[in-house]
This record gives structure tokens, sequence and C-alpha cells, in this order.
């Protein structure tokens, strides 16, 4: 009866160990990216980070590093990687008030498309007199 048990519990722990090695585990895209915005005086040029792909529900994510200017602002949204919008859209304000602070954008990219490539749409906030750049880091999901 001892042998028998001492196989069950081996036969048990081999089970074990095997249906843990074979789970897939799931990590979303929430490593940061750099951007780099340039808004030119006179112009209403949007500004665009590259595409990225987005691979769960999870808000984006977006920190602002430098501004050029205290007094300049940009709005920011998560869109599709052709540019276009989903079927909700959130626009968010940045501003001198928003650097070295993480914020999260709701977006319904994976909700319209499941796995699909997402980039942050920038457009200014202020009068096209001034030209500004803004910095930071962004990840097209979050923790």
């Amino acid at each position: 009866m001892k042998i028998a048990k001492k196989l069950y519990i081996v036969v048990l722990s081999a089970a074990m160990v095997l249906s843990v090695g074979s789970l897939t585990v799931y990590a979303n895209n929430y490593t940061d990216t750099a951007f780099d915005f340039t808004f030119p005086p006179q112009s209403y040029n949007s500004q665009y980070t590259n595409a990225r792909t987005k691979t769960d529900s999870t808000s984006s994510y977006m920190k602002l590093r430098n501004l050029s200017q205290s007094n300049v602002a940009f709005y920011a949204e998560v869109v599709h990687f052709d540019y276009s919008s989903f079927s909700k859209t959130w626009v968010y304000k940045f501003d001198s008030g928003d650097l070295h602070r993480g914020r999260y954008l709701l977006n319904y990219a994976f909700e319209d498309y499941g796995h699909t490539r997402v980039r942050i749409e920038a457009d200014r906030a202020v009068s096209p007199n001034l030209g500004f750049t803004a910095d930071g880091v962004w990840s097209p999901d979050s923790i």
C-alpha cells in the first residue's frame, strides 16, 4: 500500500508540474515608448505617436515629461492605427500641471477591434501663434 501511495503522489505531482508549464500567460503591452510632438506656429496639424499593438481592454497610459513653454497645452486621444476614432472617444487636456504625472486614457480600441494597433493623436489647445514642443512616454495598455 505504501508503494501505491508514493506512486500516486509522484504521478499527481508530475501532472501538476506539467499542467502549470502548459499555461499560456498573456502579458499586456504596458512598456513605455517615448513620444515627441512639435506644434509649429500657425499650424493646426495633428501630431501622432507611432502605432503600437493593444492587447487588452485596459486604458492606455501617457506621461508628459517636458513642455517647451509653461503657457501651452494640447489635447490627446487614443485613435486607431489608421488615424480613425473608435466607437467611443475620450479627449484629455495636457498642460504644465500634468508634467511628470502619468494619466490613464480610456479608449474602446479592444472593445471595437480586439487585438489591434493604436496611436495617440495630439492637437494644440492654444493659439496657433504659439509654437511649442512636448515629449514624454506612453503605452497602449496599462497595468
